[in-house]
């Protein structure tokens, strides 16, 4: 084996090992909505006639897709599973969520949506509702720390330079 492929080889052993380290960016998204309420005379799920309601997205900013949801209404607590997919929609731009929309429901027939372009509704299954336009902000909140490679990872790219080393040197010689 040339001196050639040996350099090729370890380029590519090179961009292998970059290529394991790379990690999805998962952020977490925090929403408020708060603000002038209307809606049915009584409240879905005991809420308060005019709520703060404050929930939380969780996205994977590298594929685009939503990998957590969390918001409490009065009683009822919404997460991932509830999301309807196919009618929800996440928009990012360089690499950062710019606008959502949220549809959710449950097995006992209430839903609501949340839309980062300000609307907010809540139903119940006996027709009770809430809604407010206007209402909604949300803040990028806490990403993940970068990861660092374990003293291993280091150990193993040494002893594998330290190896090639020593063979293109033995070529060298003989």
């Amino acid at each position: 084996m040339n001196i050639k492929m040996w350099g090729k080889s370890f380029i590519a052993a090179c961009l292998l090992f970059l290529a394991g380290a790379v990690q999805a960016s998962i952020e977490d998204y925090n929403f408020t909505a708060t603000g002038s309420w209307f809606g049915t005379a009584t409240t879905p799920y005991g809420m308060p006639s005019s709520p703060t309601v404050t929930g939380s997205l969780v996205v994977d900013n590298v594929a685009d897709v939503l990998t957590g949801f969390s918001l409490s209404t009065g009683s009822q607590t919404w997460t991932l599973s509830n999301v309807n997919n196919s009618s929800s929609y996440l928009s990012f731009g360089g690499g950062n969520l710019l606008d959502f929309g949220i549809i959710f429901s449950n097995v006992a027939g209430g839903n609501g949506y949340v839309y980062s372009n300000n609307t907010f509704a809540i139903h119940d299954a006996s027709g009770d509702w809430i809604a407010c336009n206007g209402c909604v902000s949300f803040a990028a909140g806490n990403a993940p720390a970068a990861p660092v490679p374990e003293p291993e990872s280091y150990t193993m790219i040494l002893a594998g330079l330290g190896l090639m080393g020593f063979l293109v040197r033995r070529k060298k010689t003989a």
